[in-house]
């Protein structure tokens, strides 16, 4: 039976699964003495996102970006230190570890290494099992991880193996199957395919699809590589210094990046044809990451960025929605059209420090590398 789904202005359903408010969560850095200014690692710096049911989101950046500090935070293993995160409209951003018990069940989280992330010296049956006492599945124990060995493609005889005795790919089923245990809504998955061979890392994002569609799960996939992240992603976030600066339906952002960062992001993708690679233009970031405990004033991207000016090294820009969902946090747009510009309006989900003016024109790509002048 299909049911009519109540939708906003984006044509996003109502009711949204995972909501982040203005998420913020600093560091503070040891050292300093009395009267001294203390000092913060902005980690993840008022970052809004939503997320409804059965959607995939892709989460990706460069390292030290603050990818998996987000996703540490939406599970709550680190409490947030500022704005609101919401999980079926409750908030829990400051939920006591008693209260949160209930939603641990429905929000779950693989690793990007299974090998560090699995007990050593417990056997399959006990890591995968560990979780049940909180569901029904706790009265047929052994039943129920020999169920979910075989949902995830492994032998259900191997419920007495240590995880040393497995491959890094089957380890990472052993991950998978041990956040299934609890039949989560959500499942965030934190790079979970980066340190696997390039052939086991199809396997389990086809095993990741399968799931989804047979058990109607919610991912967040954060990930480096932008190529797994277009194959399993309905939107993308593209996150830079603690800030998100651009998200888009997936096709779009690859079809259409608007965010100088992403431009670059997508840039360093390798193409296997090695003719194709050399006559294609690569606009990659300049420079290194600026310091998190002093990230730039303005647009934070604006060191590195070969379109810079005046006015994104003084004035942070807003996430700009352009027709069709696409969001972008830049002053010079790039793949934009006059159309695109008239039909734009401030995001409600940029943040509390960012300008009020939109963009009134496309960026143009520079024919250099280096930094532009105003």
């Amino acid at each position: 039976m299909t049911t009519a789904v109540a939708t906003d202005g984006s044509g996003a359903p109502a009711g949204p699964l995972l909501e982040l408010e203005h998420l913020q969560m600093l560091f503070p850095v040891r050292g300093g003495g009395p009267g001294r200014t203390k000092l913060y690692v902005h980690a993840v710096d008022d970052v809004s996102l939503s997320l409804t049911d059965g959607e995939t989101l892709g989460l990706v950046g460069e390292s030290g970006c603050g990818k998996t500090t987000l996703a540490r935070c939406i599970t709550r293993l680190v409490k947030p230190t500022g704005g609101h995160l919401r999980f079926r409209g409750d908030d829990i951003t400051t939920t006591g570890p008693r209260a949160m018990r209930r939603y641990r069940t429905s929000m779950q989280m693989v690793f990007q290494d299974p090998q560090a992330s699995l007990n050593p010296r417990k056997r399959v049956g006990q890591i995968v099992g560990a979780g049940l006492h909180l569901t029904s599945g706790g009265a047929n124990r052994e039943t129920r991880v020999r169920e979910l060995l075989r949902q995830v493609g492994l032998n259900p005889e191997h419920i007495n193996r240590f995880p040393h005795e497995f491959s890094g790919g089957q380890r990472q089923r052993v991950g998978v199957a041990r956040a299934l245990a609890v039949e989560p809504a959500l499942i965030v998955l934190d790079e979970p395919v980066s340190a696997l061979d390039v052939s086991i890392q199809a396997q389990v994002v086809n095993l990741l699809g399968d799931l989804q569609r047979t058990l109607g799960l919610s991912y967040i996939f954060v990930a480096h590589d932008l190529s797994v992240v277009r194959h399993v992603s309905n939107r993308i976030a593209v996150m830079y210094l603690g800030k998100l600066v651009e998200v888009s339906p997936a096709e779009e952002l690859y079809r259409k990046p608007i965010h100088p960062y992403t431009v670059s992001l997508l840039g360093a993708i390798p193409i296997p044809d090695p003719t194709l690679s050399r006559e294609r233009t690569r606009r990659t970031a300049k420079g290194e990451l600026p310091s998190p405990i002093h990230p730039p004033t303005g647009c934070r991207f604006n060191t590195r960025c070969p379109v810079a000016t005046d006015v994104c090294r003084e004035v942070e820009p807003p996430l700009t929605l352009y027709p069709g969902g696409h969001q972008a946090a830049c002053h010079h747009p790039l793949n934009v059209t006059a159309g695109d510009l008239t039909g734009a309006v401030r995001s409600v989900q940029s943040p509390l420090s960012s300008g009020f003016d939109l963009p009134t024109e496309a960026g143009v790509e520079p024919s250099g590398d280096g930094p532009a002048t105003a």
